[in-house]
């Protein structure tokens, strides 16, 4: 048995908390095992603008940036809106357009597809209340329209690349 270190009441060995006042007990491996309140506490906050943002500006990688997460916005930016903007736009200064069917256009329509299934994946899990900012504090719920707005703004996207 060991004391309360505010109170002064006897503590049992396994407990993490003291049974008459509720100061957190000295006893470390009770405190340890003990899961903290603060963990737990996930921040629930409207996906609506997040939402949005992913569906006007996704192949920018806005939404990743805005939750934190700048390494995976600068790959959208890079291989969904920067490198193909910036291949068709030399191809086109220097009096070559890009042929459809070259290697050129074919990297370029598979990295925005890539970037834009995953913009897709990422509004969905906003619109099914999944979405989790990167240090997993904050949970982005949406709404039901939302899905179908993913739904539709991935096939518009895909068959205007095609």
């Amino acid at each position: 048995m060991s004391f309360c270190t505010k109170c002064g009441k006897e503590i049992p060995e396994k407990a993490a908390f003291c049974p008459s006042c509720g100061a957190r007990s000295s006893n470390t491996a009770a405190a340890e095992a003990a899961p903290s309140i603060e963990q737990d506490a996930v921040e629930k906050k409207d996906g609506t603008l997040i939402f949005w943002m992913a569906l006007l500006f996704g192949s920018l990688g806005v939404l990743c940036f805005m939750l934190g997460r700048p390494v995976r916005g600068f790959l959208y930016f890079i291989f969904g809106g920067m490198i193909p903007a910036a291949i068709a736009g030399l191809m086109a200064g220097m009096g070559q357009p890009i042929d459809t069917h070259s290697w050129t256009a074919a990297a370029l329509k598979i990295s925005g597809l890539v970037v834009l299934l995953f913009t897709c994946i990422d509004m969905l899990n906003i619109a099914r209340n999944k979405y989790r900012t990167s240090d997993g504090k904050s949970l982005y719920s949406g709404a039901r329209y939302m899905i179908v707005l993913t739904v539709v703004a991935f096939f518009v996207s895909f068959f205007f690349r095609f």
